[in-house]
């Protein structure tokens, strides 16, 4: 008896080891995501006029834009079904936005002067705030409480809005430039804004005090920074420029110092939306003038271009800020000619999909994922 007890309590043992095995490997991967997230956010990965980074991937359920009329429009993802518009008025053409999961608000920014405050348990407009700014990237750190807009005024700015009180509580006016994306990294404590100069340039910002420490200028030729990604695992940044064909500049945030670039296609012009996927390992950007749209696929191992998505007719001017759910693998991203909203499968890298909006929403601009 003591004997069969002994090889029973073995054998539990064993399974129980066996099992926890199991479950270490079967935990959410991490993930990175671009223009305008809290770092560690993996379901979702923005890009375009706003950046930001990641949290551990989970399912997304819904996804917002923000459009050019001031609405922001609710699609399910499950469906790929327009469930909901919200006009956000006197919020006019949203340029900006960012998303707290955590405590359940987007905050979208207007390219005039105002800021809107989005509750998601109800998709309701909570409140808005006149900063005065045009507003064009957004950076949210949910942990450290703020939210971080660059702005496109002759004197290029970074508004820290407190998530709390809903009050910027500084301002930060730029060395250089006119400013453009942001993106984040908690981690390490800094903020990268995009200038869009020639050539280009990005400032660095350290997020304990709210300086800007460092301006990184790139080579003669790559002009107009656009559109930006980050990989803060790797410690790595994006900057797509505003050329016929587009380059892509590639950032080694840990000295700050640009240690590569690659050239696209011709047609490939302009970078005027920008989402990664870190865990995948490439980036995809997309086009601002041609037409139809294309999203053009590089892979990060190597930073070469890879393959190229031409998508359906009408459906041009990737220009702002897409979104990844990284769960099902598909990118979402704005096409801001003729209100399109194309889906992108990208494990088969084929369009899935797509949504019109209605004329009075306008074209949809700035994606973030729930």
């Amino acid at each position: 008896m003591k004997l069969r007890t002994i090889i029973i309590t073995s054998i539990v043992l064993i399974l129980f080891a066996l099992l926890s095995h199991f479950m270490f490997y079967i935990q959410p991967r991490d993930f990175q995501i671009i223009h305008g997230q809290a770092e560690g956010q993996v379901h979702k990965v923005v890009g375009g006029y706003g950046d930001g980074t990641a949290s551990t991937i989970t399912p997304s359920t819904f996804i917002y834009f923000g459009t050019s009329s001031g609405y922001v429009v609710k699609v399910r993802l499950s469906d790929f079904t327009k469930v909901g518009s919200l006009d956000v008025s006197p919020v006019g053409g949203i340029k900006s936005g960012v998303i707290d999961t955590v405590n359940g608000f987007i905050y979208f920014g207007d390219g005039t002067s105002r800021i809107a405050k989005v509750r998601l348990s109800d998709f309701t407009l909570n409140s808005t705030l006149v900063d005065g700014f045009s507003k064009f990237g957004a950076a949210i750190d949910v942990t450290g409480g703020y939210a971080y807009f660059s702005t496109q005024d002759a004197a290029a700015r970074v508004l820290k809005l407190n998530l709390s009180t809903f009050v910027v509580d500084s301002t930060l006016i730029l060395s250089t430039g006119v400013g453009d994306d942001a993106v984040i990294d908690t981690t390490n404590g800094f903020l990268y804004i995009n200038i869009d100069s020639t050539p280009g340039k990005v400032v660095k910002v350290r997020l304990s005090d709210f300086t800007e420490i460092s301006v990184l200028t790139f080579n003669a030729g790559e002009n107009g920074n656009r559109c930006a990604a980050i990989d803060v695992t790797n410690q790595l940044a994006y900057f797509g420029t505003n050329q016929a064909p587009m380059k892509i500049v590639k950032v080694d945030l840990s000295t700050f110092a640009r240690v590569g670039v690659i050239t696209l296609n011709a047609g490939e012009e302009r970078c005027g939306v920008a989402v990664i996927n870190t865990f995948g390992g490439d980036l995809y950007v997309g086009t601002a003038d041609a037409a139809p749209g294309i999203v053009v696929k590089i892979d990060l191992g190597t930073f070469t271009r890879t393959s190229a998505l031409t998508l359906a007719a009408n459906e041009e001017g990737l220009e702002g800020q897409g979104a990844i759910d990284a769960e099902s693998e598909f990118i979402y991203l704005p096409a801001d000619v003729n209100r399109y909203l194309p889906k992108v499968n990208l494990s088969s890298f084929t369009e899935t999909g797509s949504i019109q909006l209605t004329a009075a929403e306008g074209n949809p601009l700035v994606g973030v994922i729930e």
